[in-house]
């Protein structure tokens, strides 16, 4: 089974812990640009800059040193926390360290900062119930842990309060994720004209991607860095990841090699970015480096996935006992997150299940779980898979279905349904499921893995 970590789960859904995801998951969206600007000075306008098909490098687009822009963070966090504790009757003092701590939470993918940023907006609302900054930070929050119902009722009645724009994103957010994908595209492809930035463009760059025009994904992205105008490293290194993404789902793999380079040149400890490369440089056939980059952001974070992608790499070349010890390793650290944030863990430890994990029922079990909470597309093709994978065939197909209904159309779609047909004999439907699919990203067998599973024994 080939390495799906990144493939399968970031690009998982509009606001997750694994890049577009989020899958998912580790990235700044616009929820948290405010704290970004704030701890940085603002940069004049630009001169007049041409879009770009590649990622411009530190003279061509100069940021801050992420070394000290971390600290910053870090440090309005620590001052937040000491003020907090001289008078915690201060409501403000409780937002402002909440965003700080949802910027890096989302920076770094630690779901437990996350929780405390849900903490802050609760401290501060019990003394102030109406505080609307307080209700959009949980109501953020609570979007990346996939507390949908919560994160919405939160974002109305920031709406009540006579605050909109944040929070009428909120509520998008919240419409993609419960599979009302109509009324959330039509809010972002308004949303430009509303609020051009950076993030704003990117999502729509990212929305083009999943309704099947990469070339448009593409130059979206593209002119999204031109709307770059602070010197916080975080926006270009976020920015530079979900590019390498597009490349990485065209079959571009030496071009998403370059824009996660460039990512983790900008931050050199940004997991999404490092834990990317890595998955980049074991498909272009650069094991040794792949397993530096996974130890590297392992040390770092302690991310499950990321043992288990290692632990599957390192199994692939023969290491088969550090292979076990780490697939060992990984459950562990599932198992303990899946007690504290069931609904964030449901995607990413059904991967697991599914590769190194070797238990595909519990996988699939988890995916229904998934689709129950997050009924997009995607979702629906994940569960289709891992009910092929259990040989529940009709299950399958009435998954896969419901997926084809949307309006998007991605290779991996295409590719998941191709399987599925050619598991119901359907070889003429799967013939031409496999066209479109190659047509969006030439080399999806190479992350997605063949039609046909092997035969026991090969």
């Amino acid at each position: 089974m080939p390495h799906r970590h990144a493939t399968t789960i970031a690009f998982a859904a509009a606001v997750t812990l694994s890049g577009f995801c989020t899958g998912c998951d580790k990235d700044p969206t616009p929820a948290t640009q405010q704290i970004e600007t704030a701890a940085t000075a603002a940069r004049p306008p630009p001169p007049e800059r041409k879009s770009l098909d590649r990622p411009r490098n530190q003279k061509e687009l100069p940021t801050t040193s992420a070394k000290i822009f971390l600290a910053n963070l870090d440090g309005r966090i620590d001052a937040g926390k000491k003020l907090i504790e001289q008078n915690p009757e201060i409501v403000s003092r409780y937002s402002m360290t909440g965003n700080a701590l949802m910027a890096r939470a989302r920076i770094f993918g630690d779901l437990e900062q996350l929780a405390e940023a849900i903490e802050m907006a609760n401290q501060a609302l019990k003394r102030q119930p109406k505080h609307a900054g307080s209700l959009l930070l949980r109501a953020r929050a609570r979007i990346s842990l996939h507390e949908f119902e919560q994160a919405r009722a939160d974002a109305e009645s920031v709406i009540e309060l006579g605050s909109q724009p944040a929070a009428e994103h909120v509520i998008a957010d919240y419409q993609w994720n419960v599979g009302n994908h109509e009324p959330a595209i039509k809010f972002f492809r308004a949303a430009e004209s509303k609020r051009s930035d950076l993030y704003t463009l990117a999502r729509i760059g990212q929305l083009e991607m999943d309704l099947g025009n990469p070339k448009a994904a593409e130059k979206t992205m593209a002119r999204a860095e031109l709307l770059f105008r602070d010197v916080s490293p975080v926006p270009v290194a976020w920015l530079n990841v979900q590019r390498g993404l597009i490349a990485l789902h065209t079959g571009q793999f030496e071009k998403a090699k370059r824009f996660y380079t460039e990512a983790m040149e900008r931050i050199p400890t940004y997991p999404m970015a490092i834990e990317h490369l890595a998955e980049i440089e074991h498909l272009l056939g650069n094991t040794d480096r792949s397993i530096e980059l996974y130890r590297k952001v392992i040390e770092q974070t302690q991310d499950p996935e990321f043992i288990g992608a290692l632990s599957g790499v390192l199994r692939e070349k023969g290491e088969r006992k550090e292979a076990d010890e780490l697939r060992n390793q990984a459950k562990k650290r599932i198992e303990e997150l899946m007690k504290k944030y069931p609904n964030a863990m449901y995607w990413h430890a059904a991967g697991f299940f599914l590769e190194e994990g070797g238990d595909p029922k519990r996988a699939l079990r988890l995916l229904e779980k998934n689709v129950e909470l997050r009924p997009t597309y995607k979702s629906y093709v994940a569960l289709a898979g891992a009910q092929l994978e259990n040989g529940k065939v009709d299950e399958a197909g009435a998954s896969i279905e419901k997926a084809l209904a949307t309006p998007f159309k991605t290779a991996e779609l295409f590719w998941t349904a191709a399987k599925v047909r050619t598991a119901q004999k359907k070889s003429d439907e799967a013939k031409k499921l496999i066209e479109k699919a190659k047509k969006l990203n030439p080399k999806i067998a190479e992350l997605e893995g063949p039609i046909e599973p092997s035969k026991k024994g090969e």
